[in-house]
């Protein structure tokens, strides 16, 4: 299994996020032509060695470490956003068979582009949501969440499943659309058994019309991460961002970010990849 020495980013350690909440205004109120994202944060992100290994021959369940891998070939890699949301909520409902209800309400693309642009992980394709491999290992944080059940629930359905005979968690699928493999800027995930709370901060992202939330990780020796090597686009991250209600011991989210692949060859095709964040309601 080829195990990989690999840099990773995380959150800097720094004394300031004990009086300053991180923050990041990724678009201004009032369309400003002028405004630059990237002066408008106060986030320091700094690089860690890490041994990441191969999940190939090893198995790894949502309900342990957060993450699983799913063998699934879609029909709908041609970018047709609603068929491919309706395949995923079929992949779902075979991962959770007795859920309640799901709805999958996020989808988009990311690349890695060579060159920067002018806004950071925001939308700049308003169809497929094309966007450039997140910044720094994340995940989101219960406020977020609660802000997403809000928006994407009709009241009928908040009053039916956010009550105590019912658990809300929010899952993410994702896939490389690179074919046969991925070579190039491949995903890492950490092993929610491996984690702290006491790792994740929360920062603001300013939206222009709206705040959302996210955690970003502190870095920890003993964190363990897990790469899938050589993925290919039937391979499915099944990772759950969210979860109401755990059981004993089981896993609330998955911290995860990209990295660059030393195994790589030189000129291997640019990473690009499909995502999918879904509500999945279950009775407890």
């Amino acid at each position: 299994m080829p195990n990989v020495e690999a840099n990773l980013e995380f959150i800097a350690d720094l004394p300031i996020y004990n009086k300053e909440k991180p923050f990041h205004i990724l678009k201004p109120e009032d369309d400003d032509p002028n405004f630059d994202p990237y002066a408008n944060t106060n986030l320091k992100f700094e690089s860690h060695s890490v041994l990441i290994s191969d999940l190939r021959g090893t198995q790894h369940t949502l309900a342990t470490s957060g993450f699983q891998v799913v063998n699934h070939k879609s029909q709908f890699l041609e970018l047709d956003t609603h068929a491919y949301k309706v395949e995923t909520k079929d992949l779902l409902s075979s991962v959770f068979p007795d859920a309640a209800h799901i709805l999958v309400w996020d989808f988009h693309i990311r690349k890695n582009l060579p060159q920067k642009r002018p806004m950071p992980d925001f939308n700049y394709n308003p169809v497929y949501r094309l966007q450039l491999p997140a910044q720094g290992a994340h995940d989101s944080t219960p406020k977020s969440v609660q802000n997403i059940l809000d928006r994407h629930l009709t009241q009928e359905q908040k009053n039916l499943y956010l009550t105590s005979g019912y658990r809300a968690i929010l899952i993410g699928t994702w896939r490389p659309l690179v074919d046969p493999i991925l070579e190039d800027r491949p995903l890492a995930l950490c092993d929610y058994q491996s984690t702290s709370q006491s790792d994740l901060i929360a920062a603001d992202r300013f939206y222009g019309d709206r705040v959302g939330e996210v955690y970003y990780m502190r870095y920890d020796p003993g964190q363990r991460w897990h790469w899938l090597s050589e993925q290919t686009p039937e391979e499915v991250f099944v990772m759950k961002i969210y979860d109401s209600h755990p059981q004993k011991d089981e896993s609330r989210y998955c911290p995860h970010v990209s990295f660059e692949n030393p195994l790589a060859p030189e000129g291997a095709q640019i990473r690009e990849s499909l995502e999918t964040r879904s509500i999945v309601i279950l009775k407890r």
